[in-house]
């Protein structure tokens, strides 16, 4: 009942004082006069214009101090202003009255270019999908939004009837509920999703791999690898990194090809529902503009409101173009008073139909940024003939399908991130239940020597290890069989070479005891008047061969006395000191003790014997100086390290020719016209059996240093027993 001047003056309050902030609602302009009437849908009831809505704003209304507008709590979800101005025209009493309706938008998640048509401001936050919400007059539900799957049954079981006010918060069915009562007949439930124990596992997985490559990373930027070495030779780590890469390898392939099938399953179900839903809109579109045979007005108007109802039906937008590709309708208009499509039909699309003549075309395009799918079909009458065109871009459900894959892409990747968490344990325990007995078998081999019983290894398996560790104790077995053979050769070896020495040390001495027996025979039954001078001579020569006898004995009891020692802490420098102080009183030597830096340092062992030792090594040092040289020995001790001392003994000598250094510490070598030749040898296994090391440096014609080195001993100054097996 309007007249184009009220239409337009609808448009200009529209643009002059209902944008900006007023584009969050649908607004709607009432210019009516007294004598108005309106036409109520879908009831076609014909009612006065003023007095219906005075009605509304008297039951529903609650003004707005300070204005003409009030606030409508009609229960409906949504919020509604009303507003009711009078403007005179012919008198005071005599005007128009225009009545605004203000209705909060709903932010359309269904058809067609909801992103585009709905500004930045009016568009929610990304979080604010995580919520659903449900709103409830006198216990009645009237607007629910969100998830579907929540049961909201259980508001008739709260307890917040007896509250006038206030919030509850609720856990119910994996969702926490918070309960916002307005007043005695309003409330509003907002709900989400409850976080589970599964949901901090996932965040776990995601931090470990987060903070796994993180390293990688920083390793690789500073150049360190903490397992090259491992790496390289570790058989445990190669096997556990061969599982995990294979595993990895294996994950990273199925997941993707998976993804990728899932991708190319919804884009293919998206084209199959987009060509199911063209094909039913076709027909319809067919059927009612078979008998057609170009868009006139009437048509236009006609097909405007049919598209409305297909497009409800079917969710999605749907333009008609005329035989050239001009866009005749479209179920959403503003796209086109927008500017968001062209008025004209794509040129692929047109060519592919209109020349090729195919029965239908689909292509993907996009507006800006937002890209969907756009199917063409041609509209043809009962003649046969084009008159148009229809498209479908399909929008619908976009968001769903990218939340759909999402929600898959997250799936396989919690999925495997636990998986790759298991394999990584599980390939930590192989690893070592495989190279366990490879361990068992490295320290078996580690401690097997000759001089000890070897223990042999029991395993049960029949496998490559079993036969490994079978062919160990085969081993074992014939080593302590050979060992006991090479005991008793040495054994024998040392006691023939003992017997050969002894027996060659005592024939010396006894030839000339004899030689001399023999004279003094001879020289009695001849009654040589030199008798009782050759007496004398024989019997010194005689006691003095005894004397060599009794040192050679003594030598071989020494030498067998250095399997049985008693070792006691003592300080070492005090023992040099002491043994220094011995050979002051010799006029043709001079001996010197420097200790410069470590006034106690204590080894382990026995005393008599070291004492032993060092006096050999003075003694021969003192004989390797020539009698027309004075002789000059310097000792020093020294702390080596925080561990061992270090003892030299340096003399002024005539060195050691170069061709006996090799053969020096060998029993039965001496460069002496007398002596057993196992000086030396005592020195060196007396050194060695207290876990000394001995070595020398010399200079031929100039000098000779003999080092020796002992390990310092511990704290406790305990006698014990040291029983050492040559």
């Amino acid at each position: 009942l309007l007249t184009p001047p009220y239409e337009e003056l609808k448009k200009y309050l529209n643009q002059q004082y209902f944008n900006g902030y007023f584009n969050k609602y649908d607004i709607n302009f009432t210019i009516c006069q007294n004598t108005d009437s309106l036409l109520i849908l879908p009831e076609k009831k014909i009612v006065s214009c003023c007095p219906f809505f005075d009605n509304i704003i008297s039951k529903n209304g609650m003004n707005i101090l300070g204005t003409d507008f009030y606030y409508l709590n009609n229960m409906d979800g949504r919020i509604s202003y009303f507003g009711k101005f009078f403007y005179p025209i012919f008198s005071e009493s005599a005007g128009v009255f225009i009545y605004v309706e203000m209705r909060s938008r709903l932010l359309s998640k269904g058809i067609g270019f909801p992103e585009l048509l709905i500004g930045k401001d009016m568009k929610r936050p990304k979080q604010y999908e995580l919520f659903s919400y449900a709103k409830f007059y006198n216990n009645k539900l009237v607007f629910i939004s969100g998830d579907e799957k929540i049961d909201y049954s259980f508001r008739n079981d709260l307890n917040y009837k007896k509250n006038t006010s206030g919030f509850i918060f609720l856990k119910k069915d994996h969702y926490n509920h918070l309960i916002y009562k307005l007043n005695q007949n309003n409330t509003i439930i907002v709900s989400a999703p409850s976080i589970n124990f599964l949901n901090y596992l996932i965040s776990f997985f995601y931090l470990f791999v987060f903070y796994f490559l993180f390293s990688l990373i920083v390793l690789y930027i500073f150049h360190f690898n903490p397992l090259e070495k491992t790496s390289s030779k570790d058989l445990r780590f190669k096997i556990q990194a061969s599982i995990i890469s294979i595993v990895f390898v294996s994950m990273i392939i199925f997941a993707g090809t998976t993804i990728y099938y899932n991708i190319k399953s919804n884009y293919e179900n998206h084209q199959e529902d987009l060509n199911g839903k063209m094909k039913s809109i076709s027909e319809e579109i067919n059927i009612r503009l078979q008998n057609i045979d170009s868009f006139t007005p009437d048509v236009c108007d006609w097909i405007e409101n049919e598209l409305n109802d297909l497009s409800n039906i079917f969710i999605t937008d749907i333009n008609i173009y005329s035989n050239n590709g001009t866009m005749m309708s479209s179920s959403r208009p503003e796209i086109i008073s927008d500017g968001l499509i062209s008025s004209h039909m794509n040129a692929i699309a047109f060519y592919e139909l209109n020349n090729n003549r195919m029965v239908s075309y689909m292509q993907p395009e996009k507006i800006g940024k937002l890209k969907f799918l756009s199917v063409y079909k041609p509209i043809i009458n009962k003649k046969g003939k084009y008159i148009g065109f229809l498209n479908l871009p399909y929008f619908n459900k976009g968001d769903q399908i990218k939340q759909q894959i999402t929600n898959t892409i997250v799936a396989f990747i919690n999925l495997y991130m636990i998986l790759l968490f298991l394999s990584v344990i599980v390939a930590i325990l192989l690893a070592k239940r495989i190279t366990q007995p490879l361990t068992m078998i490295r320290e078996k081999l580690k401690n097997i020597g000759l001089n000890k019983k070897n223990e042999l290894i029991s395993y049960k398996g029949e496998n490559e290890i079993g036969a490994l560790v079978k062919e160990y104790n085969h081993k074992v077995t014939e080593l302590a069989e050979s060992a006991d053979l090479l005991a008793r050769s040495e054994r024998e070896t040392a006691w023939r070479e003992m017997a050969k020495q002894i027996a060659h040390e005592i024939k010396n001495p006894l030839t000339p005891m004899k030689l001399d027996i023999q004279y003094l025979q001879r020289a009695k039954k001849e009654n040589n008047k030199h008798y009782d001078e050759y007496f004398n001579k024989v019997t010194v020569t005689l006691i003095e061969q005894i004397d060599t006898l009794s040192n050679i004995a003594t030598e071989f009891s020494n030498f067998a006395k250095i399997s049985t020692a008693k070792s006691k802490v003592f300080n070492i420098g005090e023992l040099l000191d002491h043994i220094c102080q011995l050979y002051k009183t010799n006029p043709d030597s001079l001996v010197i003790f420097e200790s410069t830096e470590e006034k106690n340092l204590m080894i382990n062992a026995d005393r008599e014997q070291i004492t032993r030792a060092f006096v050999n090594l003075l003694t021969n040092a003192l004989e390797a100086i020539p009698k027309n040289k004075k002789g000059l020995i310097s000792i020093h001790l020294i702390k080596k390290d925080s561990d061992h001392v270090l003892i030299s003994i340096t003399d002024n000598g005539t060195g050691i020719p170069e061709n006996i250094r090799k053969k020096l510490f060998e029993p039965n070598f001496t460069t002496k016209s007398s002596g057993t030749g196992i000086g030396l040898a005592i020195v060196k296994n007396i050194i060695e059996t207290f876990h000394g090391k001995i070595r020398f440096e010399t200079k031929t014609g100039e000098k000779t240093t003999f080092f020796i080195t002992f390990p310092l001993a511990k704290t406790e100054n305990k006698e014990q027993s040291l029983k050492i097996t040559k």
